[in-house]
């Protein structure tokens, strides 16, 4: 399960498994590498550089992780949300949620 990418190694480090219905707020660590305030230009620019595919819809950056385990077995994912003000310019928000699926 390793990844290149530093800030999704960081957030799989903070646990190994929850229940499926459960999931673990990790936007502080998301923050760490991709700080508020940044430009829209910057941000992407940040996930170039972690190597972190993305998909940018309106104001909102859409990325995360699916883990690659065998079916049946708990497979973590990490959704994450970068959301730009209303002038679509600097990263106001971050939602980031990691999660075992099954």
């Amino acid at each position: 399960m390793q990844t290149p990418n530093p800030m999704i190694q960081e957030i799989l480090a903070t646990r190994s498994f929850m229940p499926p219905s459960e999931y673990l707020d990790v936007a502080h660590i998301v923050n760490k590498y991709i700080p508020i305030g940044s430009s829209k230009e910057e941000v992407k620019q940040l996930l170039k550089n972690m190597n972190q595919d993305y998909i940018f819809e309106h104001r909102i950056i859409y990325t995360g992780y699916k883990g690659n385990m065998p079916p049946l077995a708990p497979n973590p994912g990490i959704s994450i949300r970068l959301i730009f003000d209303e002038k679509n310019e600097k990263l106001a928000l971050i939602i980031a949620n990691y999660y075992f699926r099954q």
